[in-house]
């Protein structure tokens, strides 16, 4: 190793990649939550979009390591005689090493723990797609940092190299949006966690994109010898054909917007069903081990609804696409706990179990009637519930809680009838609720 990297010092290697590493675990750790036990093609997704932050660091790193190879560098005699490669290389394998074994390193947690639940050829090919991009991104912030003027390579690298991960989000925000293309087939990262649950990695695309980085890498190297030999004397020749190593990967990169391949697919994988009264509870076998507590709420919800409140062919499960309905969970991987996942999910089960789909002035005007369906029926089956904000009247100080049963008339008196008591209410109520015709006489 130290004859690879000569003259850089190993503790410079060692060093770089040991603040790779605790940056990309810290980043790893905060960013994605761990309770929902989930696996590769959740996690995976995350840490891609996790890139700006180690690109930026290997930015830097190479604006320090490249600053002496600039045509005004005191040591531009010594390093004359060399060759391209000789020249290169030493600086070059101690950014590649650190940008790929660091990330590795830090991730190796979260990775290691997600494997544990589902392993598969197609994450495989997914990591090693994340792998071979962090080392394109390390041989373009190479490329950067040998075209950039010195006074400004400090600061622009770093930045440019950020730029060059992002610029296919940008593009297909603000250039491609309602085209039906899109630029994210290609790019570093993809500005949203678009696999999630239960969608999945594409076989085809994750192999397209594997050649496209694979491309990237072995032109960005050929192009970063021509460019520092243009950084060291200045001659426009090397710029050029630098430049043209460069064009493969950049029309490969314009045809797949053309083509747009499908980023994500429903997941074919196995699911694990429980049965609840007349209703399906099925979710992804890593997830199973949520099914007993959510079994156990929903029993207590719909032990609270008149039979067929919801239809019992309403299935419960994560949100297929944009098809979302009563009974449909929220993503764990928003959120940071269980407690909070519970919370939320259930707040809006509860509220779509009621919701009229009205948009009328009479729907507006009765939105506290809605809210006090929903906080009754949740309080009444001991379900979790969003937290609410208020202020203490002693203190005048701001805090959290969750509704109590008298927070206004109308739920104290809904949470004070019997379950059957209550069941005859809905259904004598039933066409108001619809239609938004309740009234505060109906809540006596």
């Amino acid at each position: 190793m130290r004859g690879l990297i000569f003259p850089i010092k190993t503790w410079w290697l060692l060093g770089l990649t040991a603040f790779l590493a605790l940056v990309c675990l810290v980043q790893s750790v905060a960013l994605i939550p761990t309770w929902p036990n989930p696996d590769l093609r959740v996690v995976i997704p995350q840490l891609q979009e996790q890139l700006i932050v180690p690109v930026v660091i290997i930015g830097l790193a190479a604006a320090i390591f490249f600053d002496p190879q600039g045509k005004k560098s005191v040591v531009i005699g010594p390093l004359t005689v060399l060759s391209p490669t000789r020249r290169i290389l030493p600086f070059a394998f101690t950014i590649w090493g650190a940008a790929v074994v660091g990330p590795i390193l830090g991730w190796g947690y979260m990775l290691v723990r997600s494997a544990a639940v589902r392993f598969r050829l197609i994450d495989l090919i997914a990591f090693l797609v994340l792998i071979i991009s962090l080392f394109a991104a390390a041989t373009l912030a190479m490329v950067l940092a040998n075209l950039l003027p010195p006074k400004w390579k400090l600061v622009l690298t770093p930045l440019l190299s950020a730029l060059v991960v992002f610029v296919p989000v940008i593009m297909n925000v603000f250039l491609l949006a309602g085209t039906g293309k899109s630029s994210l087939s290609l790019a570093f990262m993809w500005g949203t966690s678009l696999v999630s649950y239960p969608t999945d990695f594409v076989m085809s695309t994750e192999l397209i994109r594997l050649v496209y980085f694979v491309l990237l890498s072995v032109c960005g190297v050929y192009a970063l010898m021509r460019f520092n030999s243009y950084a060291l004397t200045g001659r426009r020749s090397f710029a050029i054909v630098g430049l043209v190593y460069l064009l493969a990967p950049a029309l490969v990169f314009a045809s797949s917007i053309l083509m747009s391949p499908v980023l994500t697919k429903y997941e074919d994988d196995r699911q694990k069903c429980e049965v609840i009264g007349e209703y399906r509870l099925c979710l992804p076998i890593a997830q199973a081990t949520l099914i007993p507590s959510l079994k156990e709420h929903f029993q207590q919800l719909f032990a609270q609804l008149p039979n067929a409140w919801v239809d019992p062919k309403t299935p419960i499960g994560f949100a297929e696409g944009a098809i979302i309905g009563p009974l449909t969970l929220q993503n764990p991987g928003n959120f940071k706990t269980r407690q909070e996942w519970e919370q939320v999910t259930f707040s809006n089960i509860a509220y779509n179990i009621f919701a009229s789909g009205g948009h009328s002035d009479a729907c507006s005007n009765q939105a506290q009637f809605y809210d006090d369906l929903r906080n009754s029926l949740l309080l009444r089956a001991k379900l979790p519930m969003d937290l609410v904000y208020g202020v203490n009247e002693e203190t005048g100080q701001e805090s959290e809680h969750t509704i109590s049963a008298d927070a206004s008339p109308q739920l104290a008196f809904l949470t004070k009838l019997s379950t059957a008591e209550y069941q005859q209410w809905l259904l004598k109520h039933r066409d108001s609720i619809a239609t938004c015709k309740l009234s505060k006489e109906n809540f006596r």
